[in-house]
This record gives structure tokens, sequence and C-alpha cells, in this order.
């Protein structure tokens, strides 16, 4: 028994869904030189709303890529682990060995930064319409959007809204990919030290055992409020130095 013709609104679907894997693929690549795993692939899918069994009709994704889209992509099968599939612009899978498709190597994961949280932030949050967002690095990353006509009048440093990539936007490992690239390309443009924007490291906070009134009021504290706990360096030298017995 053949299967059942598509209708018109299956056939919009099925082109719909053809062009959002090309376009997930492409990003991908663009944004990192890999192989986007079909796990990776079938779970944006679903996110975007597809029901690759339902919409797919019974067939497997290898074999509907091998076949409908067969000259914009290639499916290639990583050779560390045989169950393991991904997927490359067509013409791609010549420009580098395979391993390097499926292999993040040690060089690449050194490139990335662990940077400012408000750096990050300012590179993420939407643009105010008809605004223009300006930064400050020193002495402290403050953004803030101004109205376009007054982005001329300041000396801050201006973030074209191209390089902006809202959450959601596109799938988190192709937007981190490509914020790391923007922010990078950016600090190098404007000649700012890259240090200047990463993440300071922070000291951790462990719950005192004596019982005086600072470690009776930490020690009511959750570790989430903990975290939120500020001490001026003055007043911590003052408290190791009673300790210590100097005081």
């Amino acid at each position: 028994m053949g299967q059942v013709p598509m209708s018109e609104s299956e056939n919009n679907r099925i082109t719909a869904l053809k062009k959002e894997i090309v376009q997930l693929t492409n990003d991908y690549w663009s944004a990192t030189g890999k192989a986007f795993l079909l796990a990776s692939l079938g779970q944006q899918l679903t996110k975007r709303g597809y029901d690759l069994r339902t919409d797919l009709r019974g067939q497997k994704l290898v074999p509907f890529l091998q076949t409908q889209l067969v000259d914009q992509l290639v499916v290639l099968t990583s050779p560390i682990d045989p169950l393991v599939r991904g997927v490359v612009p067509k013409g791609k899978e010549t420009e580098k060995d395979i391993h390097a498709l499926f292999i993040r190597n040690v060089q690449e994961e050194s490139a990335r930064i662990n940077l400012d949280r408000r750096i990050w932030i300012a590179f993420s949050r939407p643009v105010t319409p008809n605004h223009v967002r300006v930064v400050e690095i020193e002495p402290e990353i403050v953004f803030t959007d101004v109205p376009t006509e007054a982005a001329s009048q300041t000396d801050k440093l201006v973030i074209p809204s191209e390089l902006v990539i809202p959450p959601g936007s596109k799938p988190s490992e192709i937007r981190n990919a490509e914020l790391q690239k923007n922010i990078r390309g950016w600090l190098e443009k404007h000649g700012v030290d890259i240090s200047k924007a990463t993440a300071k490291p922070t000291i951790e906070i462990t719950r005192p055992s004596d019982s005086s009134v600072l470690g009776s009021l930490l020690a009511a504290l959750d570790k989430k409020d903990l975290e939120r706990v500020v001490i001026p360096l003055d007043i911590v030298a003052k408290l190791l130095a009673k300790r210590s017995g100097r005081g």
C-alpha cells in the first residue's frame, strides 16, 4: 500500500522544515566550523515547534537529509563514535580533517574567555528602538542606550546593533560562539585590553564556626544569600587581626 499523498499544508510545512534545517546548519558552521550533531539539530527543531516523527511521516532524519537536502547538506559519521552523526553544508566536508569536524581542540577551548557578566549583557540585551548602545569600560563597566542623535556627542564606546544577539534568537552553542567572536573583535577594534572585560575571580564565603554576632548572622543565611554578602577588605583585615591576636 503506497504512502498517502501530502496535502498542500503538509508540503508547505516540509518546505519550511527543510529551510530551517539548512539555516541552522549554515549558522552553526559559520559560528564553529564544526559538524552540527543530529541530536542537537533534532532538539533545535523541536524547540521551533516541529515533531519530526509526524512531519517526516515515519521517515528517519538521516535518509530525509540524504534525499531531500542532498544538494545542500552532507551527513557525516564521527570517526570516534559510529553512532554519532553530524551535518555540514555541502562542500565544507572537504575543508578539514573529519576528526576536526567533530572534536573541539584545545586551542579553540582556550580561546574562549570568561567574560564579565555586564559586557555579556551589553551584547545580549536588545537595543532600544531609535537608540544607540554606549559603554564605559573604566572605572566600572556600565552601558546604556542613548538617542541616536546623541550618540555622536559622547566619547563612550558604541556597540553596533548588529553585534547584539538576544537570548533565544539562535541555538545556544551558535549564539555563545558568535558573542565571543563579536565581543573579542569589538574589544580589539577599540584597543581595549581583554582583561578589562573578563570576569574577576570571586572570594568564596564560608560559614564561620564562632559564636560572634557576625558568625550568627552569616550562619543564618543560605548559600544564595551568602553570595550576596560584601565585606570591605579593611574590615576583613581587622577581623583577621583580632583572630590572630594582633588587634
